[in-house]
């Protein structure tokens, strides 16, 4: 027996009527009428007989009607869910991160994988503080994240994106600019550049704490990118304090990085809610999986 031709039993048999039936169904009553007498022909039986007011079931007909209807009904479920799974896929995803992705190498490489990889599904990078993603993750607003710790990782499912380590850019020709790596207490007295409080205010207070209680002058960063800090370096000759994980390059004869010792690293982490799913996001989630494992 054709699924279509007992979708279409299954429509006769509750309006009984083809001009109703068809009329629903969006086809001409012949065509409905010519349909019904093909399934008759495959079943080997009557269904229905014409009466003056319509259709009435034969017995037989009255035994197929209801596990016809249960397959009408599995078909529209199979369609609206064909549906959703399509828009899923034409969904945009929108990664929220607390950097911006050319600060992370990893988050580069992903990026590149997904666009050649996926080349029909939409992606999107917003920047905000590691409070206000989280929130909008949970709202709905954005798909993933890319947060700094220390954070609430309730409902959340969580993998490690890169351990960025603090470093001191110093001036070229400054007295510290041979040392092999610098502590806060060398600093004492010294303005240094620090990333903005609003990147991560829990953060920020337990990596500035160290500086402070040494008694360096800190002074927020207006932009807090790694590109930034360096060009803020550059052109004011100040000491920066940048997080990388990256070997340092580029740096001409302007500056030079050191190593700061005594200030905690900064853990970057890739997270999403619990039990969702949007096709764009999964496949995201699974190259930042599948790049752990290369590495």
């Amino acid at each position: 027996m054709s699924p279509n031709l007992a979708v279409l039993f299954a429509a006769l048999a509750e309006d009984l009527s083809f001009s109703r039936a068809a009329a629903r169904l969006n086809m001409s009553q012949p065509s409905l009428s010519a349909q019904i007498k093909k399934l008759e022909a495959q079943i080997g039986f009557k269904l229905y007989t014409r009466a003056p007011t319509g259709v009435t079931l034969t017995p037989a007909g009255e035994r197929l009607a209801p596990l016809a209807r249960q397959l009408s009904l599995a078909a529209t479920a199979l369609k609206d869910e064909a549906r959703a799974i399509t828009a899923a896929a034409a969904v945009e995803t929108i990664v929220g991160s607390c950097l911006p992705s050319r600060d992370l190498a990893k988050i580069i490489s992903i990026n590149e994988q997904f666009f050649r990889q996926f080349p029909s599904l939409p992606l999107r990078f917003t920047h905000d503080s590691t409070h206000n993603l989280l929130a909008n993750l949970k709202h709905g607003d954005i798909s993933l994240a890319i947060v700094m710790a220390p954070f609430d990782g309730t409902d959340l499912e969580i993998q490690s994106l890169a351990r960025l380590r603090p470093q001191f850019l110093v001036p070229a020709g400054h007295p510290l600019s041979s040392a092999a790596e610098i502590t806060p207490q060398v600093l004492s007295g010294v303005r240094v550049a620090v990333p903005s409080r609003a990147l991560h205010s829990t953060w920020f207070d337990e990596t500035m704490a160290p500086l402070i209680n040494a008694g360096v002058v800190i002074q927020e960063a207006p932009d807090s990118s790694g590109e930034a800090l360096l060009e803020f370096a550059r052109f004011s000759k100040t000491f920066v304090l940048r997080y990388s994980n990256a070997t340092e390059t580029g740096l001409g004869n302007l500056l030079t990085a050191h190593p700061a010792v005594g200030l905690p690293n900064a853990e970057i982490f890739l997270v999403r809610l619990r039990n969702f799913f949007a096709r764009g996001a999964d496949r995201y989630w699974q190259l930042a999986k599948q790049y752990d494992a290369r590495v």
